[in-house]
């Protein structure tokens, strides 16, 4: 339900300082977190933002864009309005797909994950896991530490755990060993933490 899916969303994007961008006031990016403002009035701050930026070619308003669209999405899905938060989230999919700047494909790929895991709260579940399937190799190619892999690594954790929900063990086995496969030497406190959840549960699943 929608409810439900509020929970499933990530965090609102990073809020830079943004400050000397033409006619961008600081407002606009931090949105509900300005002083007397809220969550209500938010999405049409972010829209006004992103109908000045939209078209720009420039990477400090295309920078703007993409955080201004993450924000939103975030926000509708807090306000409980999960299904308006997934058009958000796929505007930031179409728009940034083919970018090659770390960043704007970290956003892609937190959209699709997120978008995903509403789709999945809202038991969209088809949806939901072809969403996931996304995600994947999308970041697969991004070898040498160039992105942030804890989108991966709580991607294939979130797939499983609709797999185990479906009651489709096989499976939810298949994607635990793709994720040890990538993490398993991991020495990160939060990734060891992640590796040791995906050898519990899939010891569950053997059971």
């Amino acid at each position: 339900n929608a409810e439900s899916a509020d929970t499933a969303t990530g965090q609102v994007a990073d809020r830079g300082d943004v400050t000397g961008a033409p006619g961008i006031r600081n407002e606009f990016v931090i949105g509900a977190d300005a002083e007397g403002g809220s969550d209500d009035e938010a999405p049409a701050l972010f829209d006004e933002l992103i109908a000045r930026v939209r078209d720009a070619t420039d990477e400090m308003p295309r920078d703007l864009l993409r955080r201004a669209l993450m924000s939103k999405a975030a926000v509708l899905s807090r306000l409980g309005r999960s299904i308006e938060g997934i058009d958000v989230y796929d505007q930031v999919i179409d728009h940034f797909a083919d970018d090659k700047e770390p960043a704007m494909r970290e956003s892609v790929a937190e959209a699709l994950m997120t978008k995903a895991a509403i789709l999945s709260a809202l038991d969209r579940n088809a949806e939901a896991l072809a969403t996931y399937d996304q995600v994947i190799p999308r970041l697969e190619f991004d070898v040498g530490g160039r992105l942030d892999y804890a989108v991966l690594a709580r991607t294939f954790l979130k797939k499983a755990d609709l797999l185990r929900k479906l009651d489709r063990r096989i499976e939810e086995i298949g994607v635990y060993d793709e994720f040890l496969g990538w993490f398993s030497e991991e020495t990160h406190p939060a990734k060891c933490e992640m590796v040791a959840q995906a050898l519990m549960n899939k010891g569950i699943a053997l059971g």
